[in-house]
């Protein structure tokens, strides 16, 4: 998958994921599209092995990526049970360190 098509990939998980962490269920939880957060998973597991031998990344990418972590965590923050928004922030966080960890260093 080329760089291109990771950011077209990402612009829709984003889109998705943030529209379902708007709605809620019958409880007043927010809702988590599993099926987009597993596609997410599996596109930054690409991203991790398409830039291992980068030495720059794609700033669309890393907003995309940014945006959809600041998205996560501040909604988790409007939720009586914002435990597993706050799992998934980890997560994403984890895989963002894994991915651009290595410029700071």
């Amino acid at each position: 998958m080329d760089m291109d098509r990771m950011n077209q990939e990402m612009e829709y998980l984003v889109e998705r994921i943030t529209s379902t962490l708007r709605g809620v269920d019958f409880n007043g939880n927010k809702v988590i599209d599993d099926i987009a957060v597993k596609a997410l998973f599996i596109l930054l597991e690409s991203m991790k092995d398409f830039s291992q031998d980068k030495t720059e990344v794609n700033k669309r990418f890393v907003a995309l990526l940014f945006y959809l972590y600041r998205k996560i965590r501040s909604e988790a923050e409007y939720t009586d049970y914002p435990e597993p928004i706050f799992i998934l922030a980890g997560q994403v966080e984890d895989y963002m360190a894994d991915l651009f960890g290595k410029y700071f260093d």
